[in-house]
């Protein structure tokens, strides 16, 4: 189903009518990459440390 959607839009974008009904999509996209991009290494960290050790910072610092 997947490769349906991606096909679909990829065809529909050929096409200079639906380029322009397309077109507000572009912004969704480069949003959620720029978000990903940049939650991504902190979610690296955080789910890498250990849970103890994530627990203890949180005490030390309270």
């Amino acid at each position: 189903m997947c490769f349906f959607y991606i096909s679909l839009i990829i065809l529909l974008s050929q096409n200079e009518t639906w380029r322009k009904v397309l077109a507000p999509l572009q912004a969704v996209g480069r949003l959620s990459l720029s978000a990903d991009v940049r939650q991504g290494p902190r979610r690296t960290v955080r789910y890498a440390t250990p849970l103890e050790e994530r627990r203890s910072k949180r005490q030390h610092n309270q």
